[in-house]
C-alpha cells in the first residue's frame, strides 16, 4: 500500500498543553500548536506526519504517539509500516503500531524488478526478499532472518523454490535457504508445476539446455540450443536451429 503523503500544511494541536496564571490570578488553559507540514491517511489508528523534515505517526487526537526520526515512512498495513533513517542510504526496517522496531533499518526491501521498495510498502504478509551491501537474502514475516544476504541475485519463489545466483553461477534453494539443487549451472529458468526446471550448462566446449528434478536429477539429456520452461505440460526447445515442443518425458510432440 502506498504512502499517499500530502503537500498542504497541516496545523494540529499537540496534546500536551500548560497552564497560565492570569492578572486576576485565575489560571487559563492554553494550548501548544504544533505544526506537522506533510501528514498521510489514517490506517489502523495511525496517521504519518512530518515535523521539521523528519516523519512519525499521530494517532486520532493529534497526539505523536511514534517520534519524528524517519526520513520516510510508509502507511500501516497489518500492523506494521515500512521507515528509513536516512533516506540516503537506502536502507529500511519495519516497525509495528506501537513504535518497536521487528526489522532493523539495514535493509533494502525489493520489488519483483529487484528495486528498492522506497515508501511503496512491501506484502507484510509474507516473507521479506531483502538486500544489504549489494547483495540479497531473505527475512521471515515475523523479522527473523531466514538466510543472510549472501547471493548476487534472487528470484521470486515460484512453487516453493527460488533461483540464487551465487557470483556466477545458479543453484535452487527452498523457503529457509537450503540448497536442493548445487550451484553448478550457469543459467536456471523458475520452477515449472511439473517440478522441472531448464538449467544451462558447458559441454564439449558448447553451451546446451537439459532439464533437471528439484532434487538436481537430470530429468531431459542436455542438448538443446535454447529452451522455455515447461507451461501446460510442454516446453518449447531449440535443436539444429529448429524450434519444438517436447512433453515431460522429454519426447518432441510438435515440430515444426
Amino acid at each position: 500500500m502506498k504512502a499517499i503523503i500530502t503537500s498542504i500544511v497541516f496545523l494540529l494541536f499537540a496534546a500536551c498543553s500548560f497552564v497560565q496564571t492570569t492578572a486576576k490570578g485565575k489560571t487559563a488553559q492554553k494550548h501548544k500548536q504544533k505544526i506537522y507540514y506533510n501528514v498521510g491517511s489514517f490506517t489502523c489508528g495511525l496517521a504519518p506526519a512530518s515535523y521539521h523534515g523528519k516523519w512519525g505517526y499521530i494517532d486520532t487526537n493529534g497526539r505523536e504517539v511514534i517520534k519524528c526520526k524517519y526520513s520516510y515512512v510508509s502507511e500501516f498495513n497489518h500492523g506494521k509500516a515500512l521507515v528509513a533513517m536516512d533516506e540516503s542510504s537506502q536502507t529500511e526496517g519495519i516497525i509495528d503500531t506501537t513504535g518497536k522496531e521487528i526489522v532493523p533499518c539495514s535493509y533494502c526491501f525489493v520489488t519483483k524488478d529487484h528495486a528498492c521498495r522506497k515508501v511503496n510498502t512491501p506484502d507484510f504478509t509474507k516473507d521479506y526478499i531483502v538486500t544489504q551491501n549489494q547483495k540479497f537474502g531473505k527475512l521471515f514475516n515475523n523479522g527473523t532472518v531466514a538466510f543472510p544476504c549472501i547471493y548476487s541475485s534472487l528470484s521470486e519463489y515460484e512453487n516453493g523454490f527460488a533461483i540464487a545466483q551465487y557470483y556466477n553461477i545458479y543453484g535452487l534453494i527452498n523457503e529457509t535457504g537450503e540448497v536442493k539443487v548445487p550451484f553448478d549451472y550457469r543459467r536456471m529458468h523458475r520452477v515449472s508445476k511439473d517440478g522441472l526446471v531448464a538449467v544451462l550448462i558447458k559441454q564439449n566446449e558448447a553451451y546446451r539446455w537439459g532439464f533437471i528434478d528439484t532434487n538436481g536429477t537430470e530429468i531431459i539429456h542436455f542438448k538443446y540450443e535454447d529452451v522455455y520452461s515447461f507451461s501446460e505440460g510442454l516446453a518449447a526447445v531449440k535443436e539444429n536451429s529448429k524450434w519444438g515442443y517436447i512433453n515431460s518425458e522429454g519426447k518432441k510432440v510438435i515440430d515444426n
